[in-house]
């Protein structure tokens, strides 16, 4: 976190609010640029959210799993038989696969088998607009 990009957005936030309304439409704007700045400030909370966050366990079991196959065929590369070719071409397409879902679940969290549920939202909106409404 960058303490001046902190001051400068409240900086930038504070100038915006005592800017000097003389026209109505002033006030529109002087609204737009808070709401862009607001905007602007949850962006970058939410960068530093992510760059928080590390890679997920389940990819680091998938990428050592593959790594570990790939080692596997660089050491058994030499070896003659057709069934055994096979096993290895098998298990490096079983690896392939699994990366492909793992970023396919990563991805799109709201789909799939392992898809989060609706129902907090659904809640959630129904609470902000009974707070809203009962203002």
């Amino acid at each position: 976190r960058s303490l001046k990009a902190m001051q400068d957005l409240r900086t930038a936030l504070d100038v915006a609010g005592r800017l000097s309304l003389t026209r109505p439409s002033d006030v529109a704007l002087q609204s737009q640029i808070i709401a862009l700045l607001s905007v602007a400030h949850g962006y970058r909370e939410t960068r530093i959210f992510e760059i928080d966050k590390g890679v997920p366990l389940a990819m680091w079991a998938v990428l050592g799993l593959l790594s570990l196959f790939l080692v596997v065929f660089i050491v058994f590369a030499g070896v003659e038989g057709a069934r055994l070719h096979g096993l290895f071409a098998g298990a490096f397409t079983g690896c392939t696969v699994m990366i492909l879902v793992l970023v396919q679940l990563l991805d799109f969290p709201f789909e799939g088998a392992l898809s989060l549920g609706d129902s907090d939202f659904v809640r959630l909106l129904a609470e902000v607009s009974q707070m809203v409404a009962g203002r």
